[in-house]
């Protein structure tokens, strides 16, 4: 089923290489987790990888290793060893987010100013108007 789901997603991309992200920025958090990840990722690896006639090759590669192999398979010079000059880039002002499970809005951290420091601005009067209520609560007790 995993080959399947990188095979449609491959379908989406100009060469014939598929880079996965594993996980998340929750995970890996702890030894035995990473230990666990790698340990399962490689046995399914080995499996597929020990398969010829699934026509797949599936290894752990570094974002760098990844890019560079992308220019040498479609035979195209390396920009700084990293994206080939050729090679279509988007670019932008991204809003990834998710609002179920974790509820992490990630492409929120890495832009959209403006809202970042509305949002600082609005949580420090939020955060006066609690402490306010807080010593009026506290005179008000104090005065029954």
């Amino acid at each position: 089923m995993i080959l399947d789901q990188y095979r449609q997603k491959a379908q989406l991309y100009k060469n014939d290489m598929l880079l996965v992200p594993l996980e998340d920025d929750f995970r890996y958090d702890k030894p035995d987790e990473w230990d666990n990840q790698f340990n399962n990722y490689q046995r399914l690896f080995d499996h597929i990888n020990g398969r010829p006639e699934l026509n797949a090759k599936l290894q752990f590669v570094t974002l760098k290793d990844f890019f560079n192999a992308v220019a040498q398979r479609s035979q195209l010079e390396p920009e700084d060893d990293f994206l080939p000059k050729d090679y279509p880039v988007l670019r932008g002002d991204f809003f990834t987010y998710s609002d179920r499970d974790d509820h992490y809005w990630s492409g929120y951290f890495s832009s959209r100013p403006f809202h970042k420091s509305l949002d600082r601005i609005t949580e420090y009067h939020l955060r006066a108007g609690e402490i306010v209520v807080s010593l009026a609560m506290a005179y008000v007790r104090k005065l029954v």
